[in-house]
């Protein structure tokens, strides 16, 4: 199962628990993980380059060096012309 979306949280400690049922047999699962979000402001993040994904493909390469590609997913960029 793959499910993504986005969350804003403010910095902070959280708790993130996802609960999954299955409609046919009605079976549930369920995963937790604590989640630590930094102060921004007070630490930000530095980066290099930035580089704006237009979106995800299934993908076999395998480049450890490549960030582009993650969990056999690729980040396609975006066409910025």
């Amino acid at each position: 199962m793959q499910y993504q979306t986005d969350l804003e949280l403010p910095p902070g400690l959280f708790t993130m628990k996802v609960v999954v049922r299955e409609n046919q047999s009605g079976s549930m699962g369920s995963f937790e993980a604590a989640i630590a979000v930094p102060d921004l402001v007070r630490s930000p993040v530095r980066i290099s380059s930035v580089i704006v994904g237009a979106r995800l493909q299934a993908s076999q390469k395998k480049d450890p060096r490549n960030p582009l590609l993650q969990g056999g997913q690729e980040l396609i960029r975006a066409s910025l012309m």
